[in-house]
């Protein structure tokens, strides 16, 4: 009798312990015993906030995506890259975009079509390096910009006239290597400067004077490699800079300047090249005499 009394409740603890169904998940205790609700195919870890009624999951297996509400987990979509809250594909990769009727798979761009941004297909403007929303082009390449009516082609400028950014065609300034956005000079090569007034030509520093960013003229100053944008020399050939840095001076005795702008101590590099060299010389010298 005794182990009918204990058999009957070994078996009642089992129940108790597994009160959960084969297609549910524990998710937590109570006073009545194990909270359960319906497992989800695939996940591995479920979130604390879910309940019996509205179990959710946090992570998914491997093979697996979580849906946009947490309560699935469903099979990747080919070449997607970014999802939409639907579950359906918002950004396709390999040169793919989400099929037109629910975006549950990528497809490729039709014949002379191609994608930039993995949403859209537009019709392949030749030179075109960036597209606009609506397919047209917003910026060509190789020395192009995009044609004014409806910028479904690049085109070149006109003569006398060049593009630094393929989207505005410019007077063609010479030396000029940067361009302001209404086509003025704003940098210049060759040892020019905008023309101060107008800045729509890059004109030569006066005498005495040089440029190093080609924007402005400084005063010259002997031996100076770098200028600030006060004029005041920050690196220096060989020497640095003095305390106002109107000059460049000489490392004081003993010391020298990797950089051209403090000085520190000599290196014994020096002396141990002329010590090994006197060693050497003085060795052969022995062995000569012997």
């Amino acid at each position: 009798m005794k182990y009918s009394i204990y058999f009957l409740t070994l078996f009642s603890l089992i129940i108790l312990t597994f009160s959960c169904e084969d297609n549910e998940v524990k998710l937590g205790e109570d006073a009545e015993g194990d909270i359960c609700g319906t497992a989800i195919e695939g996940c591995v870890t479920y979130s604390e906030s879910s309940t019996a009624d509205d179990v959710k999951c946090e992570t998914c297996s491997a093979s697996k995506r979580l849906s946009g509400d947490s309560s699935e987990c469903l099979d990747p979509i080919t070449d997607c890259e970014e999802y939409a809250d639907d579950d359906s594909c918002e950004v396709c990769g390999n040169n793919k975009v989400p099929d037109s009727t629910d975006g549950t798979t990528c497809v490729a761009c039709g014949v002379g079509e191609e994608t930039k941004d993995g949403k859209t297909c537009f019709t392949i403007i030749t030179d075109c390096e960036e597209y606009a929303d609506d397919g047209s082009c917003e910026e060509c390449g190789n020395g192009k910009v995009p044609d004014s009516t409806d910028g479904t082609t690049c085109v070149a400028c006109g003569e006398g006239k060049e593009t630094q950014n393929g989207k505005t065609c410019y007077t063609k300034i010479t030396d000029c290597s940067e361009h302001t956005v209404d086509g003025l000079c704003s940098t210049c090569s060759n040892g020019k400067v905008p023309a101060a007034s107008t800045a729509d030509s890059c004109v030569a520093c006066p005498d005495g004077k040089e440029t190093t960013d080609g924007k402005n003229c400084y005063t010259t100053i002997a031996d100076c490699k770098e200028y600030n944008d006060q004029g005041k020399c920050i690196t220096c050939n060989g020497k640095i800079p003095n305390s106002d840095k109107s000059a460049c001076e000489a490392c004081p005795d003993g010391k020298e300047t990797k950089d051209g702008k403090t000085c520190v101590d000599k290196s014994s590099t020096t002396s141990s090249s002329s010590f090994v060299q006197f060693s050497i010389i003085s060795l052969l010298f022995l062995f000569s005499i012997l």
